[in-house]
C-alpha cells in the first residue's frame, strides 16, 4: 500500500497539486505501541458514544453546540462575537469545548492530535488536553498520582501587554492539587517550547502528542520531543479534552479584541481544526501484562486473579498501608488482599482506596455479548451522611458506567451487583475496575454470563409507557392495585430465522417489607408467558437497596424472525411492590450452519457418558432386548438424575438431535442441555416399556466438542415422570451456507468519506474511491471454505468504466464497474465469485495506484 509521507504532500501542495489544507500530519507512534482508540471524524456528525459537548458559560464566553461542525473527515471549533449592543461592550462570545465526559478513558499511552489553528486572535486559544474521570477529578487531592491536568497543547497567538508572538512556540503543562491554595504545576509556562523555526499557522496540520507512563511524560511536535518530565505523574483513567476558550487576561493570551472576533462564518474568526485523535497503549508483548492464570469466561475472575505486569501496568495501588494483609497469594504486589472464608476463592480485594484500579485480561473461546455482575461487601458509616462506595468499570477504553455499594450487612457479607452494560466481549479484550469511593469497599469476584452473538438493546426509559414514570436513566412502576402499568417495547428482534430469545432484565427491587410481592407479567405478540399453565410473574429477587442492581433471565419462545416481535412488560394489579427498571436486552446465538459433520449414533448406557443423579440416586442402566444395543438409561424419575454424553464430536454448528426411548407412564418433560444452554423436551407415552420406537427431535448448536445432557433439571410435576433413555442421533451433515449483508458506511478507510442520498440505500454510501489507498474493508465470518458471490451496490456516474481492486484474503483482482445514469443512481450492481476461508475472511476494495476514477459505493452481500 502507497502512503505519501509529510514531505511529499507538502511538495504536492507546493507544486499546486493539492491544497496546502489538506495536508494532514501523520507520524508514528513510538516503537511497541499499538493503537486502541482512534477518532477521525467521519460523517456529518460528532459521535455521540464518543463525545459530549459541553453548553453553557466558561470564562468570558458561552459553549454552544453551533460551534462544532464534523465535516469533511474534520472537526472545527469555532469562535465568534455576537455584538448585541453596538458601540458598548456586551458583546457575547460564542465557543465549543468537547470531552468524552467517561465514555472513552485510559490510564497511560501515547495521545496524539493532528491539528490545524487558523486565525489566531489576542485573548483565545486552542487546547487538547487530558483530565481524569470521575466526580472530583483534581481538587483537594495531595499527590498526582489521583489525577493531572496533562495540557499536550495550548495554542496562543500572543501574550502580555506588549504582544509576543507564540505561534512558533509550544505550550505544554501539568496541574495537580487543584488550582487554588495547594495548586502544583509543571511545564512550559510562561515560557513555551519553541519549534525550531516552524510555525503553529503556516496552514498545515501538525501533530501533537505526549507519551504518558509511570515514568514520564514526553511531549512531542510532529513526532519530535519538545519537552520531558518526572513530576505530576498521574495514574488516573482519564479523559480527552478538545476546546476553544476566551479570556481577556495580558499575561495569558492578551486581551479580547476590542470588536471581538466577529461575527460567525467571518474570516475574523478563529477557528481549531481536528484531523484525527488516537490513542496508542505499550503492547502486552513489552509491558509484560498478561492474563494471572487460565480462567476463562463465560464463567468467574476472581478479583484477586487481576493481570500480572506491576503497579501502572495491570493494577494502580497508593501503596498506603490499606487494611489487607498483602497475602502470599499475590506475592510481590502492592494490592491489599484478605483472607475470608466467606470469599468464593478464600480470597478477597480489601478495602482499595480512591482511584486504585485492577485490569483483567479475558479468555474466551465464546465472544459474543455478556452480563457482568460483581460480588461486593461494605459496611455503612451511619454517622457520614457522604458515606458511599463507588466502583467505575471499563472494556478497553469505554467506560461501562457505575456502581453504588451500599451496606450489605458485613464487611465479608458479599451480594452480587450487576454493572449497568450489556457488552460485547472477544479473547483478548480488557476489562477494568476503578474505585471512585469516598469509603471503601471489599471486592470478592466477577461474573460474566453469556447471552449469545446477537442482540437487541433496549434502554427501559425508551419503552412505550402507561403508568411507570421515568427516573433519571430508569423507569419506575409496577406496584399499582388498582390499574394495569405496562412497559411496550416494539419492533423487537427475532434475529434471522426467528424461535427462542433470551430476555435479559435489570433491575432494583429491596424487598424491604416482606409482605409486599412482586407481580410483573410478560405478554409476547399478544401472548403471556405461561407457568403450568398459569401467566408466569416474574421471578425478581431482593436487590437490598435501590442503589443495588441484578440481572435476571427469561425465554421468550416463538419468537418471529426479524425487527416483528412486540414485548410487553404488565404489572398483575394484583401485588404491591414498585421495580424499577434499568435497561433490557434480548439475545440468542445466531444460526451457524453445520459443517464438516457426519450422522453420529451414541448409545445411552456407553461406558464413556455420565449417569447424572444425587449421590445414592443416580439413573442406571437397564437391559432389554428391544432396545438398540440390548442396554438403556433407566431412573430419570429421581431429582437431578440422568446421563451425559461427554465430548461428542458430531461437527460444529447447527445440528438435529433425535432421542430414541420408551415411556409406558405418563407424559412428561426432560431437560435437554448442550454445552451449558438448556431447552425441555416433552416426552409422548409409546406402547410399553419395551417399545424403544418413541423419537423426539431439537435443534442444537455444537462446536465441534460438546458435552449433552438429557436429565430431570426442574425436579417439579413436569418432569417427574418415568424414562428409558436407549439412544441419541445427531445429523450435522447439512452443506455450509453463508448468506451476510453490510452497508458501505462504517467501513471505509483512508481518504475515503460517507456522504448521503435518498436514493442509497439506507440514505448513505461511501464516497472518494479516487483517492489513493482508500476504500472499504469488510471482514467476513465463514462456517467453512467455500465460494461465495460477493455482490457490491454502487453508483457510477463518471461516464466511464471505474477500476478498483478487490483484495480477499491477500488476493488480488480488478474489477471494472460499469457506468449507471448518474451518481445519483444506485441501482449499479456488480457480481464476482470469491473464494473464502473457514472462519475470518478480509475483504477490500479500494484503489491501489491505478484506478482513479470515482466510485460510489452504497452495499455488499455475500450468498453461496
Amino acid at each position: 500500500m502507497f502512503v505519501p509521507t509529510r514531505d511529499q504532500l507538502q511538495r504536492w501542495a507546493s507544486l499546486g497539486l493539492i491544497s496546502a489544507a489538506t495536508v494532514t500530519a501523520h507520524t508514528s507512534p513510538p516503537a511497541n505501541y499499538e493503537l486502541v482508540f482512534e477518532d477521525n471524524f467521519d460523517g456529518t456528525e460528532l459521535d455521540s458514544t464518543v463525545w459530549r459537548i459541553d453548553e453553557g458559560p466558561r470564562k468570558d464566553a458561552i459553549n454552544v453546540t453551533d460551534s462544532i461542525v464534523v465535516a469533511n473527515g474534520e472537526l472545527t471549533i469555532t469562535t465568534w462575537t455576537e455584538d448585541n449592543q453596538p458601540g458598548t461592550d456586551n458583546d457575547v462570545h460564542h465557543t465549543g469545548l468537547i470531552s468524552t465526559n467517561n465514555k472513552i478513558l485510559h490510564p497511560f499511552g501515547y495521545y496524539e492530535a493532528s491539528i490545524r489553528f487558523d486565525q489566531g486572535a489576542t485573548g483565545a486559544w486552542h487546547a487538547f488536553w487530558l483530565m481524569p474521570g470521575g466526580s472530583t477529578p483534581i481538587w483537594g487531592t495531595p499527590d498526582a498520582e489521583t489525577g493531572a491536568e496533562i495540557d499536550i497543547i495550548e495554542y496562543r497567538h500572543t501574550r502580555k501587554v506588549t504582544p509576543i508572538d507564540l505561534t512558533g512556540d509550544m505550550h505544554c503543562a501539568l496541574h495537580w492539587n487543584g488550582y487554588f491554595g495547594g495548586h502544583q504545576k509543571d511545564g512550559s509556562n510562561p515560557d513555551p517550547q519553541p519549534l525550531g523555526g516552524a510555525s503553529l499557522m503556516d496552514g498545515q496540520f501538525h501533530t501533537y502528542a505526549v507519551l504518558w507512563t509511570p515514568t514520564k511524560y514526553e511531549f512531542y511536535f510532529d513526532g519530535t520531543k519538545v519537552w520531558e518530565t518526572t513530576n505530576g505523574l498521574s495514574f488516573a483513567y482519564s479523559n480527552m479534552i478538545l476546546s476553544s476558550e476566551v479570556k481577556s487576561n495580558v499575561n495569558w493570551a492578551g486581551v479580547t479584541p476590542e470588536d471581538g472576533y466577529g461575527a460567525k462564518g467571518t474570516s475574523t474568526n478563529p477557528k481549531f481544526t481536528v484531523d484525527y485523535v488516537r490513542i496508542y497503549n505499550l503492547s502486552d508483548s513489552v509491558s509484560g501484562q498478561a492474563a494471572f492464570n487460565s480462567d476463562t469466561i463465560p464463567g468467574t475472575i476472581e478479583a484477586e486473579h487481576f493481570d500480572v505486569g506491576g503497579d501502572g501496568v495491570s493494577y494502580y495501588d497508593k501503596d498506603d498501608s490499606g487494611p489487607g494483609t498483602n497475602t502470599s497469594y499475590r506475592s510481590g504486589t502492592d494490592v491489599d488482599i484478605d483472607a475470608s472464608a466467606s470469599a468464593s476463592n478464600g480470597y478477597h480485594i480489601s478495602e482499595p482506596t480512591r482511584n486504585e484500579w485492577l485490569q483483567y485480561t479475558l479468555s474466551t473461546t465464546q465472544p459474543g455479548y455478556y452480563s457482568v455482575s460483581v460480588d461486593v461487601a461494605r459496611v455503612q458509616d451511619t454517622t457520614d451522611s457522604a458515606d458511599n462506595g463507588m466502583m467505575l468499570f471499563y472494556a478497553n477504553v469505554e467506560e461501562l458506567g457505575s456502581i453504588r455499594v451500599d451496606d450489605t450487612g458485613g464487611w465479608t457479607n458479599f451480594v452480587t451487583q450487576s454493572i449497568p452494560s450489556f457488552l460485547y466481549l472477544e479473547d483478548g479484550d480488557q476489562f477494568a475496575t476503578r474505585f471512585e469511593n469516598t469509603r471503601d469497599v471489599n471486592f470478592d469476584a466477577i461474573h460474566f454470563t453469556y447471552l449469545g452473538t446477537k442482540a437487541d438493546l433496549r434502554e427501559a426509559e425508551d419503552a412505550l409507557l402507561s403508568g411507570p414514570s421515568i427516573i433519571g436513566n430508569l423507569i419506575s412502576g409496577f406496584g399499582s392495585t388498582s390499574t394495569v402499568h405496562t412497559a411496550q417495547f416494539d419492533n423487537v428482534e427475532g434475529f434471522s430465522d426467528g424461535g427462542d430469545v433470551t430476555m435479559t432484565l435489570r433491575y432494583a427491587w429491596p424487598q424491604n417489607n416482606p409482605s409486599k410481592t412482586t407481580g410483573v407479567k410478560v405478554k409476547v405478540n399478544g401472548n403471556y408467558l405461561q407457568d403450568n399453565g398459569s401467566d408466569l410473574l416474574i421471578p425478581f429477587t431482593d436487590t437490598l437497596s435501590w442503589n443495588h442492581h441484578a440481572n435476571l433471565s427469561l425465554t421468550l419462545p416463538g419468537m418471529n424472525p426479524g425487527p416483528n416481535n412486540t414485548v410487553i412488560l404488565e404489572s398483575d394489579t394484583i401485588s404491591n411492590q414498585n421495580i424499577r427498571l434499568d435497561a433490557v436486552i434480548f439475545s440468542r446465538d445466531e444460526y451457524i450452519p453445520p459443517t464438516g459433520g457426519t450422522a453420529t449414533e451414541i448409545e445411552a448406557e456407553d461406558s464413556g457418558n455420565i449417569l447424572l443423579g444425587n449421590p445414592g440416586n443416580e439413573a442406571y442402566i437397564g437391559t432389554h432386548a428391544n432396545a438398540s444395543n440390548g442396554a438403556y438409561v433407566n431412573g430419570l424419575n429421581k431429582s437431578n438424575a440422568g446421563v451425559e454424553f461427554s465430548n461428542v464430536s458430531a461437527g460444529s454448528g447447527q445440528a438435529t438431535i433425535t432421542i430414541y426411548y420408551a415411556n409406558d407412564g405418563s407424559v412428561t418433560d426432560k431437560a435437554l442441555e448442550v454445552n451449558g444452554v438448556s431447552q425441555d423436551i416433552t416426552y409422548a407415552l409409546t406402547s410399553s416399556w419395551s417399545d424403544f420406537s418413541g423419537t423426539v427431535q431439537a435443534t442444537i448448536t455444537l462446536t465441534g466438542n460438546d458435552n449433552i445432557k438429557i436429565y430431570r433439571k426442574h425436579n417439579d410435576g413436569t418432569d417427574g415422570g418415568s424414562l428409558r433413555i436407549d439412544k441419541i442421533v445427531i445429523d450435522a451433515t447439512a452443506s455450509a451456507t453463508i448468506s451476510e449483508y453490510t452497508e458501505a458506511e462504517g467501513l471505509e478507510f483512508g481518504e475515503a468519506i460517507q456522504g448521503t442520498h435518498a436514493n442509497a440505500s439506507n440514505g448513505a454510501y461511501v464516497d472518494r474511491f479516487n483517492k489513493s489507498a482508500s476504500g472499504i474493508e469488510w471482514v467476513v465470518t465463514s462456517p467453512a471454505a467455500m465460494q461465495a458471490t460477493l455482490t457490491v451496490g454502487y453508483a457510477n456516474g463518471s461516464g466511464s468504466d471505474s477500476l478498483k481492486m478487490l483484495n480477499v484474503n491477500g488476493v488480488d483482482t480488478l474489477l471494472t464497474f460499469p457506468v449507471t445514469t448518474g451518481w445519483n443512481d444506485y441501482t449499479g450492481e456488480l457480481q464476482v465469485m470469491i473464494d473464502l476461508q473457514a472462519g475470518s475472511n478480509d475483504i477490500t476494495l479500494w484503489r491501489d495506484g491505478a484506478g482513479i476514477d470515482s466510485l460510489r459505493v452504497d452495499w455488499l452481500s455475500l450468498e453461496n
